[in-house]
């Protein structure tokens, strides 16, 4: 029997910002199981790190046993480790000992300090135990992820070349919350992401040469840009009506 977790990923709520209060907190419009992104920003040597994951468990699934299919109903899912990480990286939950439960969304947030002699690919096997019932009775299932991987880089590397663009998004910050698409780059972005300062995604934009946001109030926003070969680049934006 197993209770082998089908992730579905719909988009992605996350961000670079170390002055955030919170950890994290969860985003409830999520309503698609799962852990949200599908793939984390690179690291870059020489900065903070600071990666949100927003956690939604499904509620129901089926096993196999003898050959005839039953329901099983999940009652929790809980995250024992996540291993592989960056020497001096850790990670933290917004839920005691990391459960998560159906029908309501958590987080969890992975930091680190990343040095030069740190650069290279980690990848990831989060360590899940499933909590939950067959036929009326109590059992529970361990796995493994091995969803993420997290890259650290150093600043100015050509693989990172995107994320170090200056200026991607300009003027910034802006007095109307109009902003411009730096010339050139508008036909190797598949979609721009706009969160608040928590990491809440609040705009999910069609690429542009103009990005509209002047129906926000003033205050810091965080960005993400979705490539076309598959990389993103991240950043904050300040709206000063």
């Amino acid at each position: 029997m197993s209770f082998r977790v089908l992730l579905s990923v719909v988009f992605v709520v996350l961000s670079y910002a170390s002055t955030i209060a919170q950890d994290c907190v969860p985003d409830q419009n999520i309503t698609e199981s799962g852990f949200h992104p599908k793939q984390v920003d690179p690291a870059i040597a020489g900065q903070e790190y600071k990666q949100v994951l927003q956690i939604r468990v499904f509620k129901d699934t089926t096993v196999v046993i003898n050959g005839n299919t039953i329901k099983a109903t999940i009652d929790s899912i809980r995250v024992n480790d996540i291993l592989g990480l960056p020497t001096g990286f850790y990670y933290t939950c917004s839920r005691k000992n990391c459960s998560y439960i159906p029908d309501s969304t958590g987080c969890a947030t992975l930091h680190g300090n990343p040095k030069e002699s740190d650069i290279g690919d980690y990848p990831l096997k989060i360590a899940i135990q499933t909590f939950g019932k067959v036929a009326g009775f109590n059992t529970s299932q361990k796995d493994t992820l091995e969803q993420f991987m997290v890259q650290v880089s150093k600043f100015g590397f050509v693989e990172n070349q995107y994320s170090q663009i200056q200026g991607l998004l300009y003027p910034n910050p802006s007095s109307n919350g109009i902003f411009f698409l730096k010339p050139g780059f508008e036909s190797s972005i598949q979609r721009i992401l706009i969160s608040n300062i928590e990491g809440v995604l609040i705009e999910d934009l069609e690429v542009s040469g103009i990005v509209d946001l002047q129906h926000l109030s003033s205050g810091m926003y965080l960005y993400r840009v979705q490539l076309n070969n598959g990389r993103f680049s991240s950043g904050k934006l300040s709206i000063t009506h």
